[in-house]
């Protein structure tokens, strides 16, 4: 308010904040949009500033929240685009052709000079063509479809312009099929809810220059019947075959990766690469815990994350063969568990302890282990207090009895950190003089666990 009758205040406030992230909701897009066209002697603000913000353009939906209406909104959003050259990132989380007409946005888009990444959700084919010319070259693109049914998402006309210059490729709701072009400087990638239809080695001649890569429902789709898309990763989440398949003879290498985050061991079995990673987090099905041993022997991480429903699903072992030809394995150093904390009440934390000492009694490298247990929203309030009272006064009487026990299975271990959401941190080292477990600080603990994630 005070910006409408100060004007030296005006100036002050619009070259300062208008160089950082400029995050706008509907409910006070009024009020940005008076501030920003106050004056249009200082349109100059937008237009001619070399500041380098991010615009994001929230909470676009129709709803009850006062005006301006969702239309009124869209209609602002698109001037602020065409009036903002500068801008090198955009995020548009709700758009639909009433609000954001197609033809009037890929106008507006065409503004932005600079714009590097962009962020698009509920995505339609409306708006097929909308990136066509951005005149910038884009390097980050998020892409998220809605759901439609089984409408084919094909992402190809919304990056074909862009497909040599994206390095940070993110999707959701969509179609891969062998008939795509690669992107080779693509070096992050995120897939989401996608059907593959073929081979998994489909991925690494799309995207060979992969180095991270995070994956969360992703399987495959033969594409012959629309109809059963619906039910292709229920039926790909129970076929016992997809472990049947011998490795070797599928295995292709995807020479840069370096990490592979989310998703089951199962999908990742599935994508059938041969090639060493430096950090491999997975989740392991209930019924499928066996499909680890199978991602391990042919990924050979340094860095291992288990995700698991509950204590009962951890794989008897983590011991391999080492991939033929090759009798060289990379060795396993470090290792995360993570649990839901609320499912560790049938057998408590020295149970927990106890399926994990078996888990390793076959490894002779590991030398740091992060136990996490964490908490869910059903973990709160009276149902789970028992439960709380119980685990949290394990933790408070576990001074490293476990811990112990843990280094004579493994002599190679050097560090194990328990982290229990809401309860509490511990953190052991052993130490030669005298030879036993150092329990440190909370603090000390939570440095060591940061230094050695940055190490990665």
């Amino acid at each position: 308010m005070l910006t409408r009758t100060c004007r030296s205040l005006h100036d002050t406030l619009a070259c300062r904040l208008l160089k950082g992230t400029v995050s706008v909701n509907r409910v006070y897009l009024s009020s940005f949009q008076s501030f920003i066209y106050h004056d249009h002697e200082r349109i100059f603000y937008l237009r001619d500033f070399s500041y380098q913000p991010t615009l994001y353009s929230d909470n676009h939906k129709p709803s009850s929240l006062p005006t301006p209406n969702a239309w009124e909104a869209g209609k602002t959003v698109m001037k602020i685009l065409r009036d903002a050259p500068n801008i090198v990132a955009c995020h548009l989380p709700a758009l639909w052709p009433a609000a954001f007409p197609p033809k009037e946005l890929r106008a507006s888009l065409a503004c932005m000079e600079r714009l590097e990444r962009i962020d698009i959700a509920t995505v339609t084919h409306h708006y097929a063509d909308v990136l066509r010319d951005i005149p910038s070259s884009l390097r980050a693109v998020q892409l998220d479809f809605f759901d439609q049914g089984d409408f084919c998402r094909d992402p190809t006309p919304f990056l074909r312009n862009h497909r040599a210059t994206i390095r940070e490729l993110s999707l959701c709701a969509v179609e891969l099929t062998g008939r795509l072009a690669p992107f080779p400087l693509v070096r992050v990638l995120a897939l989401k809810k996608v059907h593959v239809v073929g081979s998994g080695s489909i991925l690494m001649r799309l995207f060979p220059n992969a180095v991270e890569v995070t994956i969360n429902g992703v399987y495959p789709y033969s594409g012959v019947n629309a109809c059963s898309r619906l039910s292709a990763y229920r039926d790909f989440r129970n076929q016992q075959s997809v472990l049947d398949v011998t490795p070797a003879e599928r295995l292709q290498s995807w020479g840069r990766l370096r990490r592979v985050r989310g998703g089951s061991a199962l999908e990742v079995h599935w994508l059938g690469f041969r090639s060493p990673v430096l950090h491999l987090d997975l989740s392991i099905p209930k019924h499928f815990y066996g499909s680890i041993t199978l991602v391990l022997q042919y990924a050979q991480p340094r860095w291992l994350t288990l995700r698991m429903p509950d204590p009962d699903c951890m794989p008897p072992s983590l011991e391999v063969d080492p991939p033929a030809p090759s009798n060289r394995s990379r060795d396993l150093t470090h290792l995360i568990v993570r649990i839901p904390r609320g499912n560790c009440s049938h057998c408590g934390l020295k149970g927990v302890f106890n399926r994990l000492d078996r888990l390793l009694e076959s490894s002779s490298s590991i030398s740091h282990v992060l136990l996490e247990l964490y908490s869910e929203p059903s973990d709160k309030g009276s149902a789970g207090d028992q439960v709380f009272e119980l685990m949290a006064k394990e933790v408070d009487e576990c001074h490293g009895e476990y811990v112990r026990l843990l280094g004579q299975t493994v002599p190679s271990l050097r560090r194990v950190f328990l982290d229990v959401e809401d309860i509490g941190f511990k953190a052991w080292e052993r130490v030669s003089e005298p030879p036993d477990w150092r329990e440190w600080s909370e603090d000390v603990g939570r440095t060591l666990v940061v230094a050695e994630m940055d190490s990665r």
